[in-house]
């Protein structure tokens, strides 16, 4: 199903961009809308699924279903200007076993993480380079995997920096994630320190974990704060749309605990509408 319309032509974009573990394509969707200038040129996802909604939304880009590990330089049109990664979460993740990029889903990583460095031999890395995760990665090894990430991306001549963004600063809904954005040969908006709301407190604990060296090739990347969001949750559903039929309604409330039962049914009785 599409998740946009087609735009007219992405072929006035100035800057390309290559997004990796691509899903239905959603990230290089931002990186064009809204005036952000980016074509992507290739998109790369292992799984099935996830190829069959990219292709259904970019029928224009190519896409290399694949694993990235399998993934050569040659198969990468020119010199991207972004290489876009939002790589596997579940080793890394608070949620999970926390494995580590040692582990087949998250160690993903160093595939995608290969092919730059293919890139780069042939003179052809991108200038900037963005990783995108769950939160845990920061905490991931006892810190480990976080300054490894780090490690590599300064080891190649990038400077290195991260900010965590929460969803809730737009939406109704928290969903907090860690950006990793790493620049060679060309430069970003800099703060002198980490600050709110981008640069949580534990970003800032883990990036005091990390060796000397990478604090020398760090930037605290600056974004503006976006205004004040006035919606909540009930504001943005539609009242009068039906979610279950009457059978289906009553089943589930027949799964409700004597205690969740009557909350529900005090606020039926308040004539409020909650969510």
């Amino acid at each position: 199903m599409p998740i946009r319309p087609a735009p007219a032509s992405d072929s006035g974009a100035d800057l390309t961009a290559c997004e990796f573990f691509a899903g239905g394509g959603l990230a290089g969707l931002g990186l064009h809308l809204g005036g952000a200038g980016f074509r992507t040129v290739l998109a790369n996802d292992i799984d099935t699924a996830k190829a069959r909604a990219f292709r259904a939304n970019h029928p224009e880009t190519p896409l290399i279903h694949d694993d990235v590990w399998a993934v050569t330089p040659d198969q990468v049109p020119g010199a991207p200007d972004l290489c876009w990664a939002s790589s596997p979460c579940q080793d890394v993740s608070l949620a999970g076993a926390r494995g580590g990029l040692k582990a087949q889903r998250s160690g993903a990583f160093w595939g995608f993480w290969k092919l730059m460095q293919g890139l780069d031999a042939e003179g052809r890395a991108p200038r900037v380079i963005v990783l995108e995760n769950v939160v845990g990665l920061l905490t991931s090894g006892e810190g480990q995997d976080f300054a490894a990430v780090c490690g590599a991306m300064v080891e190649a001549g990038y400077t290195v920096g991260a900010l965590e963004l929460d969803a809730e600063l737009w939406l109704p809904q928290s969903r907090p994630r860690l950006f990793i954005v790493a620049m060679r040969g060309v430069e970003g908006s800099r703060l002198k320190g980490p600050a709110l709301p981008f640069h949580s407190p534990r970003l800032t604990a883990a990036w005091a974990r990390l060796p000397a060296p990478l604090k020398a090739n760090w930037a605290w990347w600056r974004l503006e704060t976006p205004p004040r969001r006035n919606l909540d949750l009930a504001a943005v559903l539609e009242p009068d749309v039906p979610c279950f039929d009457e059978a289906e309604a009553q089943t589930l409330l027949a799964m409700l605990s004597p205690l969740h039962r009557a909350r529900l049914e005090a606020i039926q009785a308040s004539g409020e509408r909650r969510v």
